[in-house]
């Protein structure tokens, strides 16, 4: 709430008319001014390390959502699955809600204090990091869908799978190698997996 009062001085001070110069009322006019009306389009040092602040902040906000976002698709796509991931996407979902928040109110106290310059170098900043962001998670979100593509084949196409305990929801498989029928190599005895139903009724070679 202490913006409130800067803008009712900013725009009383806009309200009344300049003094003339030379008056005793000029030099205190002058003083009055605030750092944002002292030379237009330029920046005050006060601005500029406000608005440095905003861009750090910014930077780390979106840093941070990067790494957590990376996490949960590491733990969610990557097989971690269960309870662990749902709270995991939980989180994701309430710190983005978090970030948009701190972005908006960033940006509006960056327009309060800094020059329509420096807004707009902002502005391309931040839309330059949620690019660059975006990028890096679509990356790494077709990486782990191509690792997981990759080892789905090699499991299913490159060895037999054979059904060992056919049950209702629950079988163990045996991955023997599809040349000589041998256990493979660097492999348990048997994996055990939850099925569907359907599949698990198939009591034959996949």
């Amino acid at each position: 709430m202490h913006i409130l009062p800067e803008l009712y001085a900013r725009l009383n001070h806009l309200r009344r008319p300049p003094p003339e110069e030379g008056s005793s009322e000029a030099s205190s006019f002058s003083h009055s001014i605030p750092p944002w009306d002292k030379g237009r389009g330029t920046l005050t040092p006060d601005g500029a390390r406000d608005c440095c602040s905003a861009i750090v902040v910014v930077v780390v906000v979106v840093v941070v959502l990067v790494v957590i976002v990376v996490v949960v698709l590491v733990v969610v796509v990557g097989g971690g699955g269960g309870g662990v991931g749902v709270v995991l996407v939980v989180v994701a979902v309430v710190v983005v809600v978090v970030v948009v928040v701190v972005v908006v109110v960033v940006v509006v106290v960056v327009v309060v204090v800094v020059s329509i310059v420096v807004v707009v170098v902002l502005v391309v900043v931040v839309v330059v990091v949620v690019v660059v962001v975006v990028v890096v998670i679509v990356v790494v979100v077709v990486v782990v869908v191509i690792i997981v593509v990759v080892v789905v084949v090699i499991v299913v196409y490159c060895y037999n799978i054979w059904p060992y305990n056919n049950s209702d929801n629950n079988i163990n498989i045996i991955i023997v190698n599809s040349s000589n029928n041998k256990w493979v190599e660097n492999y348990p005895k048997y994996i055990s997996i939850k099925l569907s139903r359907c599949v698990a009724r198939h009591n034959r070679q996949v």
